[in-house]
Order: C-alpha cells, then structure tokens, then sequence
C-alpha cells in the first residue's frame, strides 16, 4: 500500500511491504492505517503507523480457513467493525484496542456479502448491510449493541 498526499508536496510513498496488503481503513484520528494482510499465513488485519514510522503489528488471528476484512474506526479511534469472513459466511466483530479482544457485534451475519460495517460520526450507532434474511438490506444497529435494529431500506 502507498501513502498520496492529496496537496501534492510530498512524493508518494510506500507503507507496507510483505505479503498482500489491503481494504486500508484510517483510523479517525488519522495517526493509523488498519489493513487486511496475509504476511503471517491467513488474512488477518493489521495496523501501522501512517507516517511509515515502526513495523506493522498484527491485531487479529483469523481460525484456518477463515479471513478478517477491516471496516471502520470507531470516532475515538480505539476501536475498529471488521467482517470475519468463513466460505460464503460473513460476521460482524469489534476489536477493542485497549482489551486486544475482538467481541461478535450484535449476532450480525450475511451471505456472500461484506457487511461494509461503518460508525456514525458520534460513534453510537452502526450501519451495515445484511442478506440474512433476504434480500440485502441496510440496517443500524446502538453501538455498543443493545440488540435492537432498525431496518432502513
């Protein structure tokens, strides 16, 4: 992955080398890039600094057989939505930085789909999108979740 900035000052530059590196999501403070790699064997996600300062750290470990997709920082930037990917099942996780656990986010699944999980800018709320049950529909769901949903379209 490279980093561009957009003013145009700086030249591009690369920041992750080994391994097939993607899906970047900032982090809100924008100090981070959070990423899916498979440098370590399955895809789990990772995280650097943005600047390209230090090495990448790995946060997740996916099980054998399954990937770890990174969706959306949480406002506050300590914690992170990301699918863990099984065959055709997705499910919706959170990561706590502080914890270093990743917890199931609301018993959220679908079928060959991303969730494409993202906070609301106050951090309180998430939306995503689920097959499960059909068709895909958008939902939002409190963070941290309460087990209510709402259906949106």
């Amino acid at each position: 992955m490279w980093i561009y900035d957009l003013s145009g000052t700086t030249a591009m530059r690369r920041l992750t080398f080994g391994g097939n590196n993607r899906f970047p999501i900032w982090s809100s403070d924008s100090k981070r890039v959070a990423f899916q790699s498979d440098r370590e064997g399955a895809p789990a996600i990772f995280w650097q600094a943005a600047d390209g300062t230090g090495a990448a750290e790995r946060l997740t470990k996916p099980e054998q057989g399954t990937a770890h997709v990174p969706d959306s920082w949480s406002p506050k930037s300590d914690e992170f939505l990301f699918d863990v990917v099984k065959g055709t099942d997705v499910s919706l996780w959170t990561f706590a930085l502080q914890k270093n656990e990743a917890t199931l986010f609301g018993a959220v699944h679908t079928r060959g789909i991303p969730t494409g999980a993202v906070f609301s800018p106050d951090g309180h709320w998430v939306a995503y999108t689920s097959n499960d049950p059909p068709p895909a529909t958008v939902y939002v769901r409190p963070f941290p979740a309460t087990g209510a949903k709402y259906q949106l379209f």
